[in-house]
């Protein structure tokens, strides 16, 4: 569990940014300012004080995808975050949103739950930047690309580009949250054993001289007490 504050990141999106966020044990949960945007259609998303469950994972997609639906959630921010949203009109940035919105709750895993005009999410009916050209290009070209792409993303997928977390709120009556740092996920440190000293090439020949002397001087040792019998 995390808490902190919110407020809208100034988008034309439904979205957050804290940089006062931290666990329990005081621990800040990121260095960066944390960007939020809502993955439920359905609900408004809190500002002031806040808490999450950080990494909720398929929990917090109401399509029923599970590791596809993070994965794709993955996918979609590597590929149009930049240029459809950080960098992007109001119509641009209100595409994304409801490409991030189509993942979270209409999407199950399968290329046919992807729909413009069915489900939860309803691109073009909302009435605010949906008929403008720039929402209309820039929907189109994620729809076509997560009707090709998502149904056969490895469910493994993440980003090597920012770190992506899923928040579930603490409060039911909000809605869950993707929450983005812009930066590379930290690699997981791995312990490597350590290797056991063996005998090499060289190693191995002097071991070898070695017994031949032992040898040798133990043939010697006998010969003289043949000799002294």
């Amino acid at each position: 569990m995390i808490t902190g504050t919110s407020a809208w990141s100034g988008d034309f999106a439904e979205s957050a940014i804290s940089t006062d966020l931290k666990y329990a044990d005081g621990k800040p949960y990121s260095d960066l300012p944390v960007f939020m945007i809502c993955v439920d259609v359905t609900l408004s998303y809190p500002e002031g004080a806040v808490g999450y469950t950080t990494e909720a994972g398929g929990s917090a997609l109401k399509g029923g995808s599970g590791a596809a639906g993070v994965a794709a959630i993955n996918w979609l921010f590597d590929q149009y975050y930049a240029t459809y949203f950080k960098s992007g009109s109001d119509a641009q940035k209100w595409a994304f949103q409801y490409a991030v919105w189509e993942i979270g709750n209409d999407y199950n895993g399968s290329a046919g739950s992807i729909s413009a005009t069915s489900g939860l999410s309803h691109p073009f009916d909302d009435g605010y930047k949906s008929a403008e050209p720039e929402f209309i290009a820039a929907y189109q070209a994620m729809y076509q690309a997560m009707t090709t792409t998502l149904p056969t993303l490895s469910g493994a997928y993440r980003s090597k580009t920012y770190t992506i977390d899923l928040f579930n709120s603490a409060d039911p009556t909000y809605q869950s949250m993707v929450a983005l740092v812009e930066k590379a996920p930290s690699s997981p440190v791995v312990t490597t054993p350590t290797p056991v000293p063996s005998l090499g090439v060289a190693g191995m020949v002097g071991l070898t001289g070695m017994l031949s002397l032992f040898a040798v001087g133990g043939l010697s040792r006998k010969r003289q007490l043949k000799k002294m019998s």
